[in-house]
This record gives structure tokens, sequence and C-alpha cells, in this order.
């Protein structure tokens, strides 16, 4: 974000981007000088951050459960790129990642096969690699809740079409579960 801002014509000083404990960060929130606390993550957090802001504006962006349509006109191969790339942008790990995608049935399995084909192809590895779209979840422990949802999906009769298994802090080369409501 950082770098993006830098490039436009704000003047300098304009913004900061300040990296820190979370203790730190709890100082610069209760500051009354601050006047604006923007977050974007967990609702517990934010929720935490803005009782703790006292009179100062706070814009939460606070998870999301992205969902998308796709009608039968739809150019398969556009929204499916659309789809795959804001499914996994950032590993998946953004509160505005698509998570759940309804497909009208005249073009379900144009658009599965695509994705799911396109999933497979995406490089997993490290994130510093410009080659890599997919790199590690945030932590083991998250791999491992992310492994157990779809356990539980596919235990509740959801087909896991491609990945399903977790290497550590990667999981798979990602999960895709789709459910065929026809």
């Amino acid at each position: 974000m950082a770098e993006v801002l830098s490039k436009t014509s704000l003047p300098p000083g304009a913004f900061s981007v300040l990296p820190c404990s979370r203790s730190a960060g709890n100082l610069l929130n209760e500051d009354p000088r601050i006047k604006v606390l923007s977050f974007t993550g967990s609702p517990s957090v934010g929720y935490d951050l803005m009782a703790k802001a006292g009179k100062k504006k706070c814009v939460l962006e606070l998870g999301g459960n992205a969902a998308c349509i796709v009608d039968a006109d739809a150019d398969v191969e556009v929204v499916t790129d659309r789809l795959v790339f804001g499914t996994f942008y950032q590993s998946g790990q953004s509160c505005i990642s698509v998570q759940r995608v309804f497909v009208h049935e005249a073009i379900y399995e144009k658009v599965r096969d695509r994705f799911v084909d396109k999933t497979k192809k995406l490089k997993k590895g490290d994130p510093q690699d410009e080659e890599t779209f997919i790199g590690p979840i945030i932590s083991e422990g998250d791999a491992k809740r992310i492994e157990s949802w779809v356990n539980k999906a596919a235990a509740a009769g959801a087909k896991v079409l491609c990945g399903g298994t977790r290497e550590g802090v990667f999981y798979g080369s990602i999960f895709l579960v789709f459910l065929n409501f026809y």
C-alpha cells in the first residue's frame, strides 16, 4: 500500500506506515491527537480497538463473506479468471476474498471445470518469489483450522475438487468446495 501511495501526487508526509507491536498500536489508538482509526481485520479486534478509541472517527472493515453470482450470459473465461483471482489473491487471506460462488446451472460445469483447472495451475511457495501466487497461511494453527473446515464440509457431503491437504502452513493447492444446488 505504501508503495502505491508513494507514487501519487500526495504531498510528502501525507501518510505513514508504522509497523509496531500490539501494545504500541494501543498507545496510538488511545492518543487523542490521532483523529482517525482505520482498521481491517477480525470483528473481535476491531470492536476492541473502537471501544478504546475515544472520540475519534473509526473506519472498520471487519471480515466478510463475499458472494459472487454468475448468470447464464456471463463470459466463462473472463468471469472465471476474475473469480480465481478474487478467491486466491493474498492466498485467500483477505476480508474481501471471494468466498461463495453461485453459478447459473446453464454454465455451472464450464465454470467449475475452468475454475478447478486454473486453481491447480497456481504456484504455491515463497511469497517473495514473483511467480508465487499462493503463499503460506498466516500460521500453522490457521492452516489447521482451514483443514478442519474442509474436513467437516467433506464429511457433510461437499466434494473437494482440488487441494485438500495441509503441509505445515500450506494448505494443498488450496481447497475448493463446489456445492451443486440443482
